[in-house]
């Protein structure tokens, strides 16, 4: 007996099968109604197909109605099967499949000279939900740009529904190197500030911010990125806990102090 020989797939299969992999990796599931909200809002056009309950539908007429007018899918169906597309339950009853943003270079942010600015730096930050209450954070205080090694770790549902829409408003600016970074913030006469883990550093309300100032946070300590003319601030002289306060706590001390300045 003689084999039969597998048919060939088309050219065109694999070529689509490529694009369709590579349409994954470029596109992230959002969900939650303000983090929706915000992203229809700022940027309509990343849309890919949108998910919602009936009683979600009711509130998103004017989101149906442009994708309906712009060739794309929605569907509308049950909590159940939401949680199934969306991968939680805590999808507040819509899921988006959207195109990611992508970030900007901080070299190149810092070759447009800035007056005035406040930018908030991550070392060390991998927990999804800080990440989210700190793009939050930045959001509501006006802050616009987040210094980061990882890009991806703000782009994560999670994140996304945490921040509650705040992700909406941030530009991430990427950096290779977390040391460089910094050197370069000096040189274009940055003031750099982390939070003093021990008994060193200056009252927070004795701090004063410069036009141009870095807020270094972590889960964890900045210390062995600390300069000698960089601010070390303490943010409290009473705490008994063994533990600092969460980060995106910390940020929103710090970044109230920059509002108010």
């Amino acid at each position: 007996m003689t084999k039969k020989s597998k048919r060939k797939k088309p050219v065109h299969y694999h070529q689509e099968r490529l694009k369709n992999q590579e349409n994954r990796t470029e596109e992230i599931k959002v969900y939650g109604e303000n983090a929706c909200l915000a992203l229809f809002e700022k940027r309509p056009g990343s849309i890919v197909r949108l998910w919602a309950t009936v009683q979600m539908a009711h509130k998103i007429g004017d989101i149906c109605s442009y994708l309906a007018a712009n060739k794309k899918v929605y569907h509308i169906v049950d909590s159940e099967e939401l949680t199934k597309v969306s991968g939680t339950e805590h999808h507040g009853g819509i899921c988006m499949l959207v195109k990611k943003s992508h970030p900007f270079t901080l070299q190149g942010y810092l070759d447009v000279p800035h007056s005035e600015d406040c930018l908030v730096l991550l070392d060390g930050v991998n927990n999804a939900q800080n990440i989210g209450g700190i793009l939050r954070t930045c959001a509501f205080f006006g802050v616009k740009h987040i210094i980061t090694e990882t890009p991806e770790s703000l782009n994560s549902p999670i994140t996304l529904r945490v921040a509650e829409g705040g992700a909406e408003y941030i530009r991430v600016l990427e950096t290779a190197d977390t040391r460089h970074a910094l050197a370069a913030l000096r040189a274009a006469d940055y003031q750099i500030v982390h939070i003093a883990t021990g008994k060193n550093g200056t009252s927070l309300d004795k701090v004063r911010l410069k036009n141009k100032t870095v807020f270094v946070l972590s889960e964890g300590s900045t210390e062995d990125l600390i300069n000698k003319e960089d601010e070390q601030v303490r943010l409290s002289f009473a705490n008994p806990l063994k533990s600092n306060l969460n980060v995106a706590v910390n940020a929103g001390v710090l970044l109230a102090k920059w509002h108010f300045k």
